[in-house]
């Protein structure tokens, strides 16, 4: 290809005769229906006979691949089943753990909830000007 035979190096006549110096097939809205047919192989109202050889085995690739595709689908849906669950015991991982953190929580408001009593507050108040009046003096 790079010497520029294009025909020579394996490609298609369909697509790299205009390279080798010949005219391309015309398209076929000009008239040229007739060239395009037979380079790509196909003839219109052509149908595969069911003693063609090959049919069979088209059927039996058309099911391997289906087959295929079928099998690839399970798979995915078991890994996305596995993420599911997988993501189903995190979130019951972190709930427990913020129930157990907003627990905490109460009952740290409760035990400042005690200190915070009137009574409670004037006499640490006192203590600590007792106290520092006491520290003054020594």
């Amino acid at each position: 290809m790079i010497m520029g035979s294009y025909l020579a190096s394996g490609c298609s006549p369909q697509y790299c005769s205009w390279r080798e110096g010949k005219p391309s097939p015309g398209r076929p809205s000009d008239g040229g229906q007739r060239e395009w047919r037979e380079l790509a192989g196909n003839q219109p109202g052509r149908e595969i006979a069911q003693e063609a050889p090959g049919a069979l085995a088209l059927v039996r690739r058309l099911m391997a691949e289906e087959d295929r595709g079928r099998e690839e689908l399970e798979a995915h849906e078991r890994t996305l089943e596995s993420l599911l669950e997988a993501g189903q015991r995190h979130i019951d991982q972190v709930e427990a753990k913020a129930n157990k953190a907003v627990a905490d929580f109460r009952g740290l408001e409760a035990a400042f909830a005690e200190y915070r009593k009137p009574w409670l507050v004037r006499a640490a108040r006192k203590m600590s000007t007792a106290l520092g009046a006491l520290r003054h003096m020594v």
